[in-house]
């Protein structure tokens, strides 16, 4: 799935969505305004992240990017800008 539209609200909800699904955790149980090392993401898990989100997304994302961005709020709304700006480049 490829978000076209740079939305934060959909770009969050498929930011649970993967972390849930790293997590082996329901997407429900998911915060998006926890911490992802509150959550439980280490590292591995962090990269993980955001080689799925540049799948996801058609991104180039640096590694660093969840801990530049530590909550999903603040991790999806970097992202809509970056999805945003690739449209305008485009």
């Amino acid at each position: 799935m490829t978000i076209d539209v740079p939305d934060p609200k959909d770009i969050s909800d498929l930011c649970v969505r993967i972390v849930a699904g790293i997590l082996e955790r329901r997407p429900e149980e998911i915060d998006p305004a926890t911490r992802f090392t509150r959550l439980g993401l280490d590292s591995a898990m962090s990269v993980q992240l955001v080689v799925t989100l540049e799948q996801e997304l058609d991104l180039q994302l640096l590694p660093d990017l969840v801990a530049e961005h530590p909550t999903i709020l603040k991790l999806s709304a970097e992202l809509a800008e970056l999805c945003a700006a690739r449209t305008r480049r485009a």
